[in-house]
């Protein structure tokens, strides 16, 4: 019953893991022996305030940063990893259609 309870929970981590990026099928996670139960406090902070209040971008960015890399780090408007960076969208996009809290993956290009 243990191994049949893991699996969808599993399945729920990734799928909030994905929440907080615009071009989440590019985004590299960290995948450790227990799955991806390093996010469960970062994830019980974020869907907390989510549900809560009016979510800030930074809760956003430092979820997004827990996911990628399993650790904090300072506030901002992005972060960097070893194989990329997540920053705000509208860099790349035009400001009316891009998104406004969400960051979007960029993979190093040197890789």
């Amino acid at each position: 019953m243990q191994l049949y309870n893991e699996w969808p929970h599993q399945i729920v981590l990734l799928r909030d893991a994905l929440v907080p990026f615009t071009n989440w099928q590019d985004v590299p996670f960290l995948i450790t022996p227990s799955g991806l139960r390093y996010t469960e406090p970062a994830r019980d902070a974020f869907l907390t305030e989510l549900v809560v209040r009016q979510i800030r971008h930074s809760s956003i960015v430092d979820f997004a940063r827990h996911v990628v890399t399993g650790t904090g780090g300072p506030r901002g408007h992005g972060f960097e990893a070893g194989c990329g960076a997540a920053l705000p969208t509208v860099l790349d996009q035009p400001p009316l259609t891009a998104t406004r809290h969400l960051p979007t993956w960029r993979p190093d290009p040197g890789r």
